[in-house]
């Protein structure tokens, strides 16, 4: 009986039908294509709305932890500006710092997009992968900015912030150098000294001074190697930036060259930057050309010293003397002139400077200019603009130049540097001035050739014929 029993129950289990569990699930699709599925019980369905997030002002919030700003800074530099936001004023480390390009600023930027590539956003010194959108602009008088972050996490945590059109502090940083260069020669110098002279009446143009050399007057730059005075009129002092073609009323500038004691003021180009601090120091960035293409580049944050004059940073103009400099700038040759001779053929002009103590007109120790008659009383001459028919020659030791005359060929060196200048007066008197580096091309070296020996002479007074 017990093994019938047995036998029948295991048949019943043979033949009962099986039947399918299951559950309730929910299935999350992800922002990132990838899904998640979650058991769930009670849940009968699931319902969306949007909540409203905290309104920021002066204020972060990381999700709904909402946390006060108390100050930013601001920096220029490269063409972006860099933000910094502190929560506290003693606070060293800022919680967002920010990085926009000066072409960006006002606009919605995208973050991730190919137009914020060079966009940053660090938080806590990290600088987490985020989407969302920036935006940063400033009021019309560039007092105040308005910075708003709305982002997301990589993790979906929300991550914002909003600097509502308030203050800023633009804090500045420069290389205190000044670096100029002529074609292919460049110096830098470091910023020794800042002089100012302060207006004497209100609305007087304010002028600055800036040597190599420690000085606190202004004839102490003469001991320098460099020296550049720039004033600039009331209204753009302090007032962003100066376009030095277009505001040429606004500003005189010159960059004397103590070697040489030779002073450029004719510029034809650039940019000056000014602004003062909240401690009253001097932020001040040139760019300038020159008319004969050389160019300076100053750039100075610091305090200035107060003088009375800057009259004395200018040297006396060494005449009646030639001057050949060694590619370093250090004197090479130091010849004063003792007699000038010319000769005229057609419309040429030739004229022989002579050194030292003079023995006759064959005498070799002599530098050759040659010009065409339409120079004299034409001004400044930019050597670099010579053309065919000009007849331009200058000869001294290895100095060779030439203006590009079809005549030569293209073998001719034609300098690609320098200035010269010829005055007559009513009597007859003459001034010859000239400035050049010897650096040239020709057909033999297109891409520019010469030793780089820098030739000036000065004269003025009577000239005898040849």
């Amino acid at each position: 009986m017990k093994k019938y029993i047995a036998t029948a129950a295991l048949c019943l289990a043979t033949v009962l039908p099986t039947f399918a569990q299951t559950r309730r699930v929910m299935t999350v699709h992800q922002k990132d294509g990838t899904t998640k599925v979650y058991k769930v019980n009670s849940i009968e369905k699931v319902t969306f709305t949007d909540e409203a997030l905290a309104t920021l002002s002066n204020q972060w919030a990381y999700n709904d932890d909402v946390k006060d700003l108390s100050k930013v800074t601001m920096q220029d530099v490269n063409g972006s500006y860099e933000f910094a936001l502190y929560g506290s004023d003693s606070d060293t480390k800022p919680v967002f710092e920010l990085t926009i390009p000066q072409s960006l600023m006002g606009q919605k930027i995208t973050l991730g997009s190919d137009d914020a590539q060079d966009v940053k956003v660090a938080y806590n010194g990290e600088t987490p992968k985020l989407t969302g959108t920036l935006q940063a602009r400033f009021d019309k008088f560039k007092k105040n900015v308005t910075i708003t972050l709305e982002a997301e996490t990589a993790d979906y945590s929300d991550l914002r912030c909003k600097w509502a059109n308030s203050a800023f502090t633009q804090i500045y940083s420069a290389t205190n150098s000044i670096k100029t260069t002529n074609v292919n020669d460049v110096k830098t110098y470091d910023v020794a000294s800042a002089l100012v002279l302060n207006p004497a009446t209100v609305g007087a143009a304010t002028t600055f001074a800036f040597g190599d050399v420690e000085a606190t007057t202004a004839d102490g730059l003469l001991a320098g190697k460099i020296g550049v005075a720039v004033s600039i009129s009331a209204s753009k002092l302090y007032n962003g930036t100066i376009d030095l073609a277009a505001d040429a009323d606004s500003y005189t500038l010159k960059y004397i060259d103590y070697a040489t004691r030779v002073t450029y003021e004719k510029v034809k180009a650039g940019t000056i930057t000014t602004a003062k601090d909240k401690d009253g120091k001097l932020y001040i960035k040139i760019n300038a050309t020159f008319d004969d293409n050389r160019t300076i580049e100053l750039e100075y944050y610091g305090a200035t010293t107060a003088v009375e004059s800057l009259d004395g940073m200018t040297p006396a103009v060494v005449s009646n003397s030639y001057k050949l400099y060694n590619p370093d700038g250090s004197p090479l040759i130091n010849q004063d002139i003792c007699k000038v001779l010319f000769k005229q053929k057609n419309n040429i002009y030739t004229f022989y400077l002579y050194g030292g103590e003079f023995s006759s007109k064959y005498s070799g120790e002599k530098v050759t200019l040659q010009v065409n008659e339409k120079f004299i009383n034409a001004g400044t001459i930019n050597l670099a603009e010579l053309k065919d028919g000009d007849n331009f020659q200058v000869k001294y030791s290895d100095i060779q130049l030439y203006s590009p005359d079809a005549k030569y060929g293209g073998f001719n060196n034609t300098p690609d540097n320098g200035t010269f200048s010829i005055k007559k007066d009513a009597a007859g008197n003459y001034e010859i001035s000239l400035d050049v580096v010897n650096t040239y091309t020709n057909k033999n070296t297109p891409n520019g050739a010469g030793n780089k020996e820098r030739l000036v002479f000065n004269y003025s007074g009577e000239v005898g014929a040849y």
